[in-house]
């Protein structure tokens, strides 16, 4: 059987409806049901796809954190002087532009996580999605090299030079 451009079309539309149901709270399994999946496992790849996709159409992540910090830093530099002038509506609005800046940049100490509370729901998605654990954490990690957010290959394995 061959795939028609008509094929590839649909399939990305129908991992982008499972993505969507996905963010309003279905679980796999029910995406599974409702778009004709095989099984949990074949809804997670299609939210997974389609997530990707989502990423690879709207930029790298650093790409829009320094997109970002340049929109934050251009409005910083228009109302400086009037909140150095003692203007406190100006002040006010330099305080929450560096709030945004802190945050983006992740400056300020990260709230604690019990790890206890992060294994149990990875635990839960596996048995959902029917994977193991090391399969999700492997998934995860190899999107997060995909999308720039750690670096490395899969597993720690040292690439050859």
């Amino acid at each position: 059987m061959d795939i028609t451009s008509t094929d590839i079309i649909n399939l990305d539309a129908k991992a982008l409806q499972a993505a969507e149901l996905r963010r309003t709270g279905a679980t796999y399994n029910q995406i599974a049901q409702r778009l004709g999946y095989a099984n949990p496992s074949g809804a997670f790849r299609a939210v997974q796809r389609a997530r990707q996709y989502m990423m690879v159409s709207i930029g790298s992540l650093e790409d829009q954190r320094t997109e970002e910090l340049d929109r934050l830093e251009t409005l910083l530099n228009s109302i400086w002087n009037r909140g150095i002038a003692g203007e406190l509506e100006a002040v006010d609005r330099i305080l929450n532009i560096s709030n945004a800046k802190r945050k983006l940049l992740g400056l300020d100490a990260p709230a604690k996580i019990d790890h206890r509370v992060l294994l149990a729901e990875a635990q839960a998605l596996a048995n959902e999605i029917g994977i193991s654990v090391e399969e999700l954490m492997a998934e995860a990690e190899r999107m997060a090299m995909v999308r720039g957010l750690i670096s490395g290959t899969p597993g720690g394995e040292e690439e050859d030079a």
